[in-house]
């Protein structure tokens, strides 16, 4: 079946609310349907009447032209406005035949006249939905600005509770805080387990790749630097001298034949080499960290962090 385009104008109560909608008719669709649709149409207009149809018989009753209907219920005069006046004219059934004759037109049913009939169906729908749109989907009802207004108002006047609406101004609420499965306090005690986390975090965070051996050696990571690669130990400490600077032992455990074996063989202090290592990272209980080059720990086997090491604090 072949099927054509039919242009359908509807107006709102101002020339600044028209709109044109393009309606689909089918050549034997009966003319009769074609109130029905611009009734559709008007449930998707936003901008209510200025005027209402009890003022709409006082300014027919009282004009002799259309120009004055118009004018009475506060439209500008124009052809299109004395069109819908008489489609409203044409709905409420009114006597016009003291005004001028005009072309058959479709009665105009106000867009706003469908949210007036739901008042009871509003009140059923409130409680059982958490938004607004939620009670235009219950209801099968377009979800528009002027029937947001509409609903509103209608549930202040009805006294209904929307207070478990979950809108915008609910999403903006604080949330009520509950119990995690992690009340513990940080522990000084397990800074040694963190602190490669907290030196890996460190320099992801500034765009530096970070790579963990699989085996054991004498680094602990290798990252990224602006100068090329380099291995890093990651050491803590929690331990400080009697003035209350942190002092950090950086010195490893290395085989030594000369060592008196223990249960752990015959091993004894070294310091790392330039073979080994670029860099220390050490962090200290009070979350204090330190990125020091070899080349400034010499041999030492403990460095007490004061103000000689302040330059290579790190934040």
């Amino acid at each position: 079946m072949r099927s054509w385009r039919k242009q359908v104008y509807v107006y709102g109560p101002d020339p600044y609310a028209r709109k044109g909608v393009r309606v689909r008719f089918s050549p034997d669709a009966p003319n009769q349907e074609l109130p029905n649709v611009l009734s559709d149409i008007f449930l998707y207009m936003a901008r209510p009447r200025t005027w209402s149809d009890e003022d709409l018989r006082t300014a027919v009753r009282e004009s002799s032209t259309w120009g004055e209907v118009v004018q009475k219920i506060g439209l500008t005069d124009f052809a299109k406005a004395r069109r819908t006046a008489q489609g409203h004219c044409v709905r409420l059934g009114l006597d016009v035949a003291h005004l001028p004759a005009f072309k058959p037109v479709a009665p105009i049913e106000p867009h706003d006249s469908r949210w007036r009939a739901v008042s009871a169906e509003v009140a059923a729908a409130v409680p059982d939905s958490t938004s607004w749109a939620g009670v235009f989907r219950k209801l099968g009802l377009p979800i528009t600005g002027s029937g947001y207004v509409r609903f509103k108002e209608q549930a202040e006047r009805l006294g209904l509770d929307t207070s478990h609406f979950r809108g915008q101004g609910w999403s903006s609420k604080p949330v009520e805080g509950m119990a995690t499965p992690f009340e513990r306090d940080p522990q000084d005690r397990y800074l040694h387990k963190a602190a490669s986390a907290i030196a890996t975090a460190w320099f992801l965070g500034r765009g530096y790749m970070v790579s963990i051996p699989v085996e054991p050696t004498t680094y602990d990571l290798i990252t990224e630097s602006d100068a090329g690669l380099a291995k890093v130990q990651v050491k803590s400490t929690m331990s400080r001298d009697r003035n209350g600077r942190w002092v950090a032992r950086i010195h490893h455990m290395a085989y030594d034949s000369a060592a008196k074996r223990t249960t752990n063989g015959a091993r004894s202090r070294k310091a790392y080499g330039s073979d080994e290592i670029d860099f220390f990272f050490i962090v200290t209980a009070a979350e204090d960290k330190y990125l020091i080059p070899l080349a400034e720990t010499g041999v030492l086997g403990a460095l007490t962090l004061d103000s000689k090491y302040a330059a290579y604090k790190v934040t």
